[in-house]
C-alpha cells in the first residue's frame, strides 16, 4: 500500500499501424515501473488515428477524440487516485491529450514518444508515408498511376509507429521533450528501436522518482517551458497543429477556488522551467541548433533532408 501507483497510459489499437505495437511496450513499462519500486496498473484511452478516424462523421471526430483522450485518463487515474502517470504518445491526438490530462490532475508524469515508423526506399529513392501523400496528387493530376501509388505505399510503411515525416506526431513528441514532459534526447526515435526501448525503461524508472520528489507538471509547465516548445517547433518547420495543441494545453481550465468561478490562475507559471531530470533546460538542443547554425542558410545540412526529399526522423533512428 506505500508503494507509488502509477498508471500507465495506453492508446492502444489495432485499427491503426500508429498503435500497434502500444501493448508490448506498455507490458515492459508495467516491468520496468515495478523494478523501480512502484506499482503500474494500465489505463486505456480511445485512440484516434487520422488516417482511419477522420473518415466517419465527416471527419468531426478527430480533434474531439484528444479531448476525450484527457477525459478518459482522468476518470481512470484520478478515480483511482493513482500516484503518477507513464503516458504512451503515438499519433497526433495522443501526446496533447495526455499532456491536457497531466496538467489537469497535477500528478507527476512522463510523455514516452513511442516512436515513427520505419521507411523504406522506391525506385532508389528514400519512401516514406509523406511521399505518398505527395504522390496522391499526382495521381488526382495523371502524373502518376494508381497502380504506381500503390506500389509506392507497399514500400512507404514497413513496420508500426507514427508518420515518418515532420508531420503533428513527431513535432509533438518534440514539443514534449522542449515543454520537459518527456526525458532530455528521447524524441524523435524509430518505433521499437533500441533507443526507444532505453527510453521506456529510464521514463519508468523516473516517473516513480517523481512520485517521491513530488516534482508535478504545474512545476514544469511555465511560460518559459512554452516558449521553449514554440521555438522547437518553429525551428523543424512543424505543422501549424501544434499551435492550437500547446494552446490548448496552457489554456486547459484549472480547478477553482473556493467561492470563486474562475480559474485560479493560468496553467503557465512565470517560474523558471524544469526538466523531468530536475534542471533548468533554457533552450532546447534544436532551438539553440536553429539559432546559432541554420537560420538563414538554405544551403545548411539541417535542410539536406527536404531537397533529398528523405525524412528528418532518420537521423535518430
Amino acid at each position: 500500500m506505500t508503494k507509488p501507483k502509477i498508471a500507465i497510459v495506453n492508446s492502444s489499437s489495432q485499427l491503426a499501424i500508429c498503435f500497434s505495437h502500444l501493448d508490448e511496450i506498455a507490458r515492459r513499462a508495467r516491468r520496468a515501473v515495478e523494478l523501480a519500486g512502484g506499482v503500474a496498473f494500465e489505463v486505456r484511452t480511445a485512440a484516434p488515428s487520422d488516417f482511419i478516424t477522420s473518415a466517419g462523421h465527416r471527419g468531426g471526430y478527430i480533434l474531439s477524440a484528444r479531448d476525450l483522450i484527457t477525459n478518459d485518463i482522468e476518470v481512470a487515474v484520478e478515480g483511482a487516485l493513482l500516484d503518477g502517470m507513464l503516458c504512451l504518445a503515438s499519433c497526433d491526438k495522443t501526446a496533447p491529450g495526455q499532456l491536457m490530462a497531466a496538467a489537469r490532475l497535477n500528478i507527476p508524469s512522463v510523455i514516452v514518444a513511442c516512436g515513427y515508423q520505419p521507411s523504406g526506399t522506391y525506385r532508389g529513392r528514400p519512401c516514406d508515408i509523406e511521399d505518398v501523400f505527395l504522390a496522391a496528387g499526382h495521381v488526382a493530376n495523371g502524373r502518376l498511376t494508381l497502380d504506381e501509388l500503390t506500389e509506392m505505399s507497399e514500400h512507404a510503411v514497413l513496420g508500426p509507429g507514427v508518420c515518418a515525416g515532420m508531420g503533428t506526431a513527431n513535432t509533438m513528441h518534440l514539443a514534449c521533450e522542449a515543454l520537459g514532459m518527456a526525458l532530455p534526447g528521447t524524441t524523435p526515435v524509430r518505433a521499437n528501436s533500441e533507443p526507444m526501448w532505453r527510453t521506456v525503461e529510464q521514463a519508468a524508472r523516473r516517473v516513480v522518482e517523481m512520485t517521491g520528489e513530488e516534482l508535478r507538471p504545474r512545476d514544469i509547465l511555465t511560460t518559459g517551458a512554452f516558449a521553449n516548445a514554440v521555438t522547437t517547433v518553429l525551428s523543424v518547420s512543424g505543422p501549424i497543429n501544434s499551435v492550437k495543441h500547446l494552446q490548448a494545453v496552457a489554456s486547459w481550465p484549472w480547478p477553482t477556488t473556493a467561492g470563486s468561478t474562475s480559474p485560479a490562475r493560468p496553467w503557465c507559471s512565470t517560474r523558471r522551467p524544469r526538466r523531468l531530470n530536475g534542471s533548468a533546460p533554457g533552450r532546447s538542443r534544436a532551438a539553440r541548433w536553429w539559432c546559432s547554425e541554420a537560420r538563414g542558410r538554405p544551403d545548411h545540412p539541417v535542410w539536406a533532408w527536404r531537397r533529398s526529399s528523405s525524412s528528418p526522423s532518420t537521423a535518430r533512428a
